[in-house]
């Protein structure tokens, strides 16, 4: 169940869930519940992606300072962070 992306603590609950036989429900809800998540790191990656291809592009020289005139994303990526996040990446 880890290579389909819970965690050991999800895991435990979920076969919790199985021994009690509550019904499908709920297990499907935590499903669900995982594919969003998923599908949400999956959308980051791909705009933190995107984004490295632009500083690629701009062919700058610093990390911290556009250089090549052409505005590129990498120092205001480093304040506000991929898609408005903190930066933390």
């Amino acid at each position: 169940m880890q290579r389909l992306g819970f965690t050991l603590a999800e895991i435990e609950e979920l076969l919790d869930l199985s021994e009690h036989r509550r019904g499908p429900d709920e297990l499907h809800r935590r499903a669900q519940a995982k594919v969003a998540e998923i599908d949400a790191k999956i959308n980051q990656l791909t705009q933190m992606r995107q984004t490295l291809v632009a500083v690629m592009a701009a062919e700058c020289d610093s990390l911290t300072d556009c250089s090549c005139g052409l505005g590129c994303p990498l120092p205001a990526l480093e304040i506000t962070g991929p898609a408005g996040t903190n930066g933390d990446h």
